[in-house]
This record gives C-alpha cells, sequence and structure tokens, in this order.
C-alpha cells in the first residue's frame, strides 16, 4: 500500500517539474490588417473562381460588394452587378465569367 501511495506522489512530483508552470512559451505578437477596397474584395473573389474555387455562401453578398465598389467607381460597379448576376445563374461557368470580368475591370 505503501508503495502506490509513494508512487503517486511521485507521479504528481514529476509531473510538475515537467514543465506544467504558469508561464507560456508563446510570444505576443501584433499583427497589422489593412483594410481592403470594394474593387480589391472583387478583384480576390473573382480570382478564386478563376482558381477553381465554387460558387458558395460569398454569393450572397455579391450586392454588399457591388456597392462598396459603387462608392469608389460607378461603372465597374455596373460591370460587377452583371457579371455576379450571371455568375450567380449559372455557378458551373464561375470561372470563365469571372476571367473575363477581371480583364474588364
Amino acid at each position: 500500500m505503501m508503495r502506490v501511495v509513494y508512487g503517486v506522489m511521485l507521479t504528481l512530483a514529476v509531473v510538475q517539474l515537467a514543465g506544467c508552470g504558469t508561464q507560456s512559451s508563446q510570444k505576443k505578437r501584433t499583427i497589422q490588417v489593412a483594410e481592403q477596397s470594394g474593387l480589391g474584395q472583387a478583384k480576390q473573389l473573382l480570382q478564386g473562381y478563376v482558381g477553381g474555387n465554387p460558387v458558395g455562401s460569398e454569393a450572397e453578398s455579391y450586392a454588399d460588394i457591388v456597392s462598396a465598389v459603387r462608392d469608389e467607381d460607378a461603372a465597374k460597379a455596373d460591370i460587377l452587378e452583371a457579371g455576379f448576376k450571371e455568375i450567380k445563374a449559372d455557378p458551373p461557368r464561375a470561372a470563365r465569367k469571372a476571367k473575363e470580368l477581371l480583364s474588364r475591370l
């Protein structure tokens, strides 16, 4: 019985000494994130489609992206709005349409 008690105590002592301290080995880092323009968001999304990403739930944010682009350039927003409408209507052809849109933006 005493061997079991000593064994448990020894195990607990080893666990404490093995590095279960309170100090973290992680160093704090600051990561700066630059806000992306509406046109930048649109181009990144379209580049993803060109790269083979499928059309997903992000299609629900097309109107928000177009609105952000409209604040920057109304003509490009009109082009983008029409293109997003075509992509949403025919998702399997998103890559081809996205490539076309990127060349026009």
